[in-house]
């Protein structure tokens, strides 16, 4: 069932898609694709945001901002940001980054890199690169040191995870894997 799914393996590729939609420009599209799979958040009533859906409100209240819809945005972003409040940051039905999109999409960037540093510190590291390179999101913070600095301790911190796998591998404490399996 798509519950037993962590979102990000179905947010994801919805994000990747709305951000080709808009360079594009194409809006249109990546909302069509929303609202075949996240109806709940679209409407006249109140968004229906909770712990399944959170990060896909994320996105939608990116592209209505982008869009030109800032009123409907700013109501979905403050729903966002109490279902996050309510949530685990990390762990299979974590935030994973708190409330920093809700903030970085408010233009409130000091609070935006605060909730990153938390998520940093308490050891986030799940689609780090798309967060901190690619994720419309942040774009804000992109040039900011704070931001930079948190990206350069990340890729530190997982290339030193990485280097510690190939040692347990070679020393057989972990065992390998088969050819053309380590890059799936």
């Amino acid at each position: 069932m798509l519950e037993d799914i962590h979102p990000a393996a179905i947010e994801l590729p919805l994000a990747l898609w709305r951000d080709q939609d808009l360079a594009g420009n194409h809006p249109a599209a990546a909302k069509e694709r929303y609202l075949a799979r996240y109806p709940e958040l679209f409407g006249p009533g109140a968004p229906e945001v909770h712990r399944f859906n959170v990060s896909a409100a994320i996105d939608i209240a990116y592209l209505m901002l982008e869009s030109g819809e800032s009123r409907q945005a700013e109501i979905l972003l403050e729903k966002i940001y109490t279902v996050a409040e309510t949530m685990p940051l990390l762990g299979f039905n974590g935030t994973w980054v708190g409330n920093a999109p809700v903030y970085a999409l408010r233009g409130d960037r000091r609070e935006a890199l605060a909730e990153l540093r938390r998520a940093v510190d308490a050891g986030w590291r799940a689609e780090w690169w798309y967060t901190f390179d690619q994720d419309p999101v942040f774009e804000s913070l992109r040039d900011e040191p704070e931001f930079q600095a948190m990206r350069a301790e990340v890729a530190a911190d997982m290339a030193a995870q990485l280097a510690r796998v190939h040692e347990m591998e070679a020393s057989g404490e972990m065992p390998a894997p088969e050819a053309g399996q380590r890059d799936q």
